[in-house]
């Protein structure tokens, strides 16, 4: 793909359109990191490694679930409520 767009970055992870949104995107030169709510509750997050290739298009390199972030236990502090949107 030529453009990061959220529509683009959440057709290639598979995920639901209704569901899914991109949290944040963060471009540096050819390299980008792009958060992704794959469901939309907040619960989990995922982090995606993005780089360009030699004809300029985006290309998925990796992803890692960060979560959860909805105050669940996770081994870190509990976070208050309304902390997430």
């Amino acid at each position: 793909m030529k453009e990061l767009s959220e529509r683009e970055v959440i057709a290639a992870g598979g995920w639901h359109p209704r569901y899914a949104r991109v949290l944040a995107t963060v471009v540096l030169g050819d390299e980008a990191v792009v958060l992704v709510d794959g469901n939309g509750d907040g619960s989990e997050v995922e982090a995606e490694h993005w780089c360009r290739d030699e004809q300029g298009e985006w290309v998925g390199v990796g992803s890692s679930g960060v979560g959860p972030l909805d105050g669940r236990p996770s081994g870190g502090p509990e976070l208050p409520p309304g902390a997430l949107p």
